[in-house]
């Protein structure tokens, strides 16, 4: 059972943190700063420089957006966190490649729920692709269903025809 409350509150406590030096709750500036629900521990460190291209400053630039595919062209001078103003919601698959490399080769993020209500995904240093996809497994599940249930139909109208041809061959 949901608690409502509780979630009314963590909202709250997400959106207007307590300011201990002012003793009173603030306005988080969320344009800026990111809260990330997880339990996994989010690696920020910068890496060692290899021999890519790294870009002069940090910037996304949105190259595909539709209702279930969305790609970001990302740019990052250290790793962080690329937050989709999107929401959050079971069914998002995301893949992260190099911009540098084959099309091909992509693997698979965790997408964190950010600030309550949006994705965020860790991108490390460097140019990247971040491609959202939308894979609800309650679609392919009813779809399989429904599949199954067509297949019972048109065999069950099979046989009906198969076995009213044969009365009709043996009346005959």
């Amino acid at each position: 059972r949901l608690d409502l409350d509780a979630i009314d509150q963590r909202a709250f406590d997400v959106l207007f943190p307590y300011d201990p030096h002012s003793r009173f709750r603030v306005t988080r500036d969320l344009r800026v700063t990111a809260v990330v629900e997880t339990e996994e521990p989010i690696d920020l460190a910068p890496s060692a420089r290899s021999g890519k291209s790294w870009p002069d400053e940090d910037s996304c630039r949105m190259m595909i957006s539709q209702p279930t595919l969305v790609e970001i062209e990302v740019a990052l001078t250290r790793p962080g966190l690329v937050v989709l103003g999107d929401s959050y919601a079971p069914g998002w698959a995301a893949f992260l490649r190099s911009a540098e490399e084959d099309q091909a080769v992509r693997k698979e993020v965790r997408i964190h729920r950010t600030n309550r209500i949006f994705r965020g995904v860790v991108v490390p240093a460097g140019r990247h692709v971040l491609t959202y996809e939308y894979r609800p497994a309650g679609f392919y599940r009813g779809a399989a269903v429904s599949l199954l249930a067509w297949i019972a139909l048109a065999l069950a109208i099979a046989v009906g025809v198969v076995r009213s041809r044969r009365q009709i061959s043996k009346r005959i």
